[in-house]
């Protein structure tokens, strides 16, 4: 099993959901996980029901567009 798989399983991770990065910070005894909806996930919007993609814009920070009825307020 490799360390994506391994951190999935112990997260209790399924789809839609994957583990993107995993980082050991021995000196902050620490792990860090980055997780990421699969690539044409679909989300509905809590506040308007609109059902919109995830677009992710920064892969670096791991940080993803709104889908518009949020992103425009």
């Amino acid at each position: 099993m490799d360390e994506r798989s391994l951190y999935a399983t112990i997260l209790g991770l399924g789809a839609p959901w994957d583990v993107e990065r995993v980082e050991l910070k021995e000196a902050e005894q620490a792990v860090h996980v980055w997780v990421q909806p699969r690539v044409g996930t679909r989300f509905v919007c809590p506040e308007c029901g609109d059902v919109s993609p995830i677009h992710r814009s920064n892969s670096s920070t791991g940080s993803a567009d709104a889908p518009s009825c949020i992103r425009d307020r």
